[in-house]
């Protein structure tokens, strides 16, 4: 049984209310508005004017809501709260697996549609009629609620509220006891996973530095994956670390998980000195996952670049800072962050992995090579045999061993 730190009273979903000074919150309005024949709702899946419908028939978002009624998702829920409340009805489920404001809704509004249309482009309320209107390109998109998922930054934005998290809606320690998978978000990898319902070709050249001459969209996707994630884990771990937020620090879900859970038979090769380090045996390894590449020139404004090496993060420990300069700490290299997210660019490729590199630092730099490889077909450059070697290599490393659920290649230092 999980160990519970979830008071009932917290499970009830508050009202929204508008702060003092700004607009009132924008409602939700339901992906039924969107579907329509004559909308998004045609029949060429992939293709203008059949958006909603390659959403429906082709992307794992639109059935969110479903995994919720899982036995296995029901199986959390109990280990949570007991029968106090079934995962589908549950605000700290739906406010992933629906909407963060599913509850700031008109009533045609269906939980059941999953993750729809609004959680990427934005509540329609005050978009959905003039977006169809001759003078739509003139408009003040953002202000009307359309979110900017014409550009990597702005969609990569998008998919961190629920994939990393935020303060409202975050995987925590509790949840993966209780059986929820830990969340390990890679933007580039998911968005390249996902049944396109826009031209890529198109969104290609759009997004690279130089559409025209040379295409440069997955290293910029990965890249940019890379830094938005990043701060949004900063923003996440500086609420979860500061005191006035009341939560149970230390958070273990901000702590690498095979640190614990591991074969404890002596002479385990987690047990070497070559594994350990100068690290005390058993004290707690930072979980390095969302920071195993983004390096300290990566927060430079002038000009915003990555390369890869050393980890930016590896000295936000707890057991050297104060709970409270930890939060504050974190909250300035996020902000730091959002500001080269804006334009980064990949500096000379990922260069060599440093020997000793966790299983994080191994499967961020395989991932990386592999964007850079789908860079060159994009490029209709030849294969790279010693790209190719490399890839190899590195899957090979990073891949679990049949039967094992944490890494029993890479034995490097974390």
């Amino acid at each position: 049984m999980a160990v519970v730190r979830h008071r009932p009273g917290q499970l009830q979903a508050q009202p929204v209310e508008a702060k003092p000074g700004l607009a009132p919150a924008k409602k939700l309005i339901g992906t039924t508005s969107c579907s329509a024949s004559v909308c998004h709702g045609g029949s060429d899946l992939g293709k203008p004017f059949s958006e909603a419908t390659t959403w429906r028939s082709l992307d794992p978002h639109a059935r969110a809501y479903d995994t919720l009624l899982t036995q296995e998702s029901q199986t959390i829920a109990k280990h949570l709260w007991r029968d106090k409340m079934p995962a589908h009805e549950a605000p700290l489920c739906l406010k992933c697996h629906v909407h963060p404001e599913y509850d700031r809704a008109r009533p045609n509004f269906r939980k059941q549609d999953g993750v729809g249309c609004e959680s990427c482009h934005g509540a329609a309320q005050d978009w959905l009629t003039p977006h169809y209107r001759a003078n739509w390109k003139d408009a003040d998109k953002q202000a009307l609620g359309l979110a900017h998922t014409k550009s990597l930054a702005g969609r990569a934005n998008v998919c961190v509220k629920c994939h990393v998290g935020t303060p409202d809606a975050n995987v925590d320690h509790d949840l993966i006891a209780a059986g929820h998978p830990a969340l390990r978000f890679e933007f580039a990898t998911y968005f390249a996973n996902l049944p396109p319902h826009w031209d890529v070709a198109k969104d290609k050249r759009a997004n690279s530095t130089n559409g025209a001459k040379a295409i440069d969209f997955e290293a910029r996707a990965w890249v940019i994956g890379q830094l938005a994630a990043a701060e949004s884990a900063l923003n996440l771990l500086a609420h979860r670390a500061d005191p006035a937020s009341a939560k149970p620090w230390p958070e273990l879900a901000e702590f690498d998980c095979f640190a614990c859970h591991h074969d404890l038979q002596n002479g385990a090769w987690r047990q070497t000195k070559q594994r350990v380090g100068a690290r005390r045996p058993g004290s707690l390894v930072w979980n390095s996952w969302y920071f195993a590449i983004v390096s300290d020139d990566s927060i430079q404004t002038t000009p915003p670049h990555v390369l890869l090496d050393p980890p930016v993060f590896h000295d936000f420990r707890p057991k050297t800072r104060a709970r409270a300069e930890l939060a504050k700490e974190a909250r300035h290299a996020a902000a730091n962050l959002r500001l080269a997210v804006t334009s980064p660019w990949l500096s000379g490729g990922p260069g060599q992995l440093e020997a000793g590199a966790s299983w994080d630092q191994a499967t961020k730099h395989y991932l990386a090579l592999l964007s850079l490889r789908q860079q060159g077909k994009d490029n209709n450059q030849p294969p790279d045999a010693d790209l190719e070697r490399q890839i190899a290599k590195l899957r090979a490393e990073v891949t679990l061993a049949p039967g094992f659920n944490s890494p029993r290649q890479v034995k490097g230092k974390n």
